[in-house]
């Protein structure tokens, strides 16, 4: 279980394609991972429920375990380059 407490980040994004293709590299090699989103066009309601336009000058931040970050980074320095 990732907490606050020993969670690492391993990307901010505004690159929606990235934040996805990241998820789906981390799902694909079995980690664990947390995200979130922070969009000015967002309140909190929204975003506790997935509605809401994610458009625009949204950010995307993923997290990792602190244990696993090295491997994370491994995995994603190819999908970084190509960004």
């Amino acid at each position: 279980m990732i907490t606050v407490f020993n969670r690492a980040e391993l990307i901010t994004t505004g690159n929606q394609e990235l934040f996805r293709n990241t998820l789906d590299v981390l799902k694909a090699n079995g980690l664990k991972y947390s995200y979130k989103l922070y969009s000015p066009q967002l309140n909190e309601r929204s975003k506790k429920y997935g509605l809401g336009n994610t458009s625009g000058n949204t950010r995307y931040t993923v997290y990792v375990s602190k244990a696993d970050l090295e491997k994370a980074r491994y995995l994603l320095k190819n999908l970084t380059e190509q960004n």
